[in-house]
C-alpha cells in the first residue's frame, strides 16, 4: 500500500534471504508466506509488479533438499556451514528447477 501512496513504480518485489522456515530451505516459511499464489497475485493487482523469493544457494543437513542434493552430487564446499549447491553440472541445474523452483 504505501508504494501506491508514494506513487513509486514497482517492477519487481524482492523477497530475499531469511524468507524460509530452516536456513538452507528453498521453499518459503509457510507461517510468513501461507499462500505465495496469493501474495503473488495481491502484488500483481496492487502494484503490477512481479515477486521474486531468493534464496541462498547451500542447503544445510537439516534442510528438506539435503539428502536429494546430496544424492545426486550436487553439494560441495562444506565451508559454509552447511553445502553448497554446484549448478554447474546440467543435472543439478535441471533438479534444481523441476524439483525445487
Amino acid at each position: 500500500e504505501r508504494y501506491c501512496q508514494l506513487n513509486l513504480p514497482v517492477g519487481v518485489l524482492v523477497i530475499d534471504y531469511h524468507n524460509q522456515a530452516h536456513d538452507g530451505d528453498f521453499a518459503p516459511d509457510p507461517r510468513c508466506y501461507p499462500s505465495v499464489g496469493q501474495l503473488v497475485e495481491g502484488v500483481r493487482k496492487a502494484l503490477n509488479a512481479s515477486t521474486v523469493f531468493s534464496f541462498w544457494p547451500e542447503a544445510k543437513s537439516d534442510s528438506a533438499e539435503f539428502g536429494i542434493l546430496k544424492a545426486a552430487g550436487c553439494l560441495i564446499n562444506s565451508d559454509l556451514g552447511g553445502r553448497a549447491i554446484d549448478a554447474t553440472p546440467r543435472h543439478c541445474r535441471e533438479l534444481m528447477w523441476t524439483q525445487f523452483l
